[in-house]
C-alpha cells in the first residue's frame, strides 16, 4: 500500500490512484504545463515518471492558459495531463478529447464530471500555502511507483518556487518531506535566504529579500557589513554561528526599518533542502528554474531538472541575467515610486516576463503594507498584469483570483491565481477601465461600501 493513503484525504488518495490507472495503461503521455519553477518542476517528476514506465511523452510548457492552449486543446491524444493550470477554466479543458487529467491548486472556478480534476481545494487543503502543483504531480508518481521517492527534491523545489516555504513548509508538503528524510531522499537543515557566494555578493545581489541601499549596491553592502563586523568575503557556511546571529539580526533590523511586514521578516530564516541524488540543492533548482521560467528559458529549466549537467550550467548563467534585470527594474521603482488610487497601487513594467516578479517584491519590501500592488507590462496587442498581496491583507479580505479574474471579464480579457497573489492579461488600451474596476473589487473585499 503506498504511504500516500496515509499522507493524503482518503477521497483525494483515491482519485490520484485512478489517475495512476489511466497513466500507467497509456502509451504517450501529452504534458501541458506552467513555465514557472512549480510548473517545470510538476513537469519534470510527470516526465520522469512516465520515462520510468517506458511510455512516451510530448511536452509544452506555457506561460498563461490562454496562450498556447488553442493547439493543445485541438489535439488528439489517448491522455492529456494539465499541470499547474486548469481548475479556472474548466470550461474550456472539459471539451478536450481523450481522459484529461488536472493537476492544479489554483482557484477552483468549478469542477467537473468530464475530467479527472486533483485540485488539493477540493480536499479541504489550501491550495496556496499546504500543497502546489509539485505536490500533486509527487504524490501521483510515488502511487504510480513507490521507487519514485527520489523525486522528492523536485517537489520541494517546486514548493519553493511558489513560496510555500515561508514560515516552513506545512500541511501535506510537511508530511511530504518528513516521508522523505525516512527514505534518506532528502534532508533538511536551517539557514538564511541568501545566496550561496561571499556575504557581500550575496547582499549585492539579494532580490528577495530586497534591501534597500544594499541590493544592487556594493558600497551600501560592503558598508552595512564593516558597520557590523563581519567579514564579506566569508561564505555563509565559513561563519561562526556568533556571527550569523548578529548577520541575521542585522538584516531582520534592515527590512523592520524598511516598513516591511513581519511575514516578510520572518521568510528571512528559512531551510535548505539537499539529496543524496542531487548536485544542487533544491532552493538552487527552484532559484534557476524561476529565473529561466522569467527568461523565455523554461526549456533550460526543464532540462536541468531532468538531469542534463549542460542546462544546469546554463541555468546558472541564465540565473544571473535574471537578477541583474531584476535588480533593474527595482531601481527604477524605488526611484520613481507607485501610482496610487483609493485601494490599489500600480506600476509599469518595461520587462512583461518580470511583472510578477517586480510587483511582489515592490509589495514586500518598498511600497505601503496597506493595499496590494499591481504592475502592468504593455504589449503589442494586450497587457499582461501581475498582483500581489500580502497574508495582512488577505486576513482583512483580499482575494486577488477573484479581483483579477472579475476585473479582466470586465475589460474582455481573462485572470485567476491565488489570493495573495494573482495575473490577468487584457487587451491592450483597456489598462484604465481594469484598474478603476480592481480598485473598486479590492475596496469592496476590503470593507468600503458598494457604490
Amino acid at each position: 500500500m503506498s504511504v500516500m493513503k496515509r499522507i493524503l484525504p482518503p477521497k483525494m488518495y483515491d482519485r490520484l490512484a485512478y489517475a495512476a490507472e489511466i497513466i500507467k495503461d497509456a502509451s504517450c503521455v501529452r504534458i501541458v504545463s506552467h513555465h514557472d519553477a512549480d510548473g517545470v518542476c510538476s513537469a519534470a517528476i510527470l516526465i520522469r515518471t512516465v520515462m520510468r514506465l517506458g511510455h512516451g511523452f510530448h511536452t509544452t510548457l506555457l506561460k498563461d492558459f490562454g496562450e498556447g492552449f488553442d493547439r493543445v486543446r485541438s489535439e488528439d491524444f489517448p491522455v492529456t495531463v494539465i499541470l499547474d493550470m486548469g481548475s479556472g477554466q474548466m470550461d474550456v479543458v472539459e471539451k478536450m478529447k481523450g481522459n484529461i487529467v488536472v493537476l492544479d491548486h489554483h482557484e477552483i472556478h468549478h469542477d467537473s464530471e468530464e475530467v479527472v480534476h486533483i485540485n488539493p481545494r477540493l480536499y479541504g487543503i489550501n491550495g496556496t500555502n499546504e500543497a502546489c502543483a509539485s505536490t500533486i504531480a509527487f504524490a501521483l508518481s510515488t502511487i504510480i511507483d513507490d521507487n519514485n521517492w527520489d523525486l522528492a527534491h523536485l517537489f520541494v523545489a517546486g514548493c519553493i518556487g511558489d513560496k510555500q516555504d515561508i514560515g516552513g513548509l506545512r500541511g501535506i508538503n510537511r508530511l511530504m518531506v518528513a516521508e522523505s528524510k525516512k527514505r534518506n531522499t532528502l534532508e533538511e537543515k536551517p539557514g538564511l535566504k541568501i545566496r550561496d557566494c561571499s556575504i557581500k555578493d550575496a547582499l549585492k545581489t539579494s532580490c528577495d529579500p530586497y534591501f534597500l541601499g544594499i541590493s544592487g549596491d556594493e558600497d551600501g553592502a560592503n558598508k552595512f557589513l564593516e558597520d557590523i563586523g563581519i567579514d564579506g568575503d566569508k561564505k555563509i557556511d565559513e561563519m561562526s554561528s556568533a556571527e550569523i546571529r548578529v548577520l541575521r539580526s542585522a538584516l531582520a533590523l534592515k527590512l523592520l526599518a524598511q516598513g516591511v511586514k513581519n511575514e516578510a521578516v520572518e521568510a528571512l530564516n528559512t531551510h535548505i533542502y539537499t539529496s543524496p541524488y542531487w548536485r544542487l540543492s533544491a532552493n538552487e533548482i527552484s532559484a534557476r528554474a524561476n529565473a529561466c521560467g522569467r527568461m523565455d528559458e523554461e526549456a533550460t529549466a526543464l532540462a536541468m531538472c531532468l538531469g542534463d549537467l549542460s542546462a544546469e550550467e546554463k541555468a546558472g548563467r541564465i540565473r544571473e541575467e535574471y537578477i541583474n534585470a531584476v535588480l533593474k527594474e527595482m531601481r527604477n521603482v524605488v526611484s520613481n515610486g507607485p501610482f496610487t488610487m483609493k485601494h490599489i497601487q500600480f506600476v509599469y513594467c518595461d520587462t512583461p516576463e518580470l511583472s510578477g516578479t517586480i510587483a511582489g517584491l515592490s509589495m514586500l519590501y518598498v511600497f505601503s503594507q496597506d493595499m496590494p500592488t499591481i504592475s502592468l507590462s504593455v504589449m503589442e496587442d494586450k497587457t499582461k498584469v501581475s498582483a500581489r498581496g500580502t497574508k495582512y491583507l488577505v486576513g482583512r479580505g483580499l482575494n486577488l483570483a477573484e479581483a483579477c479574474r472579475d476585473a479582466a471579464m470586465h475589460v474582455g480579457g481573462y485572470g485567476g491565481g491565488h489570493d495573495i497573489a494573482a495575473g490577468a492579461t487584457i487587451p491592450k488600451g483597456k489598462e484604465e477601465e481594469f484598474l478603476k474596476k480592481i480598485d473598486e473589487i479590492v475596496g469592496w473585499q476590503l470593507g468600503a461600501e458598494k457604490a
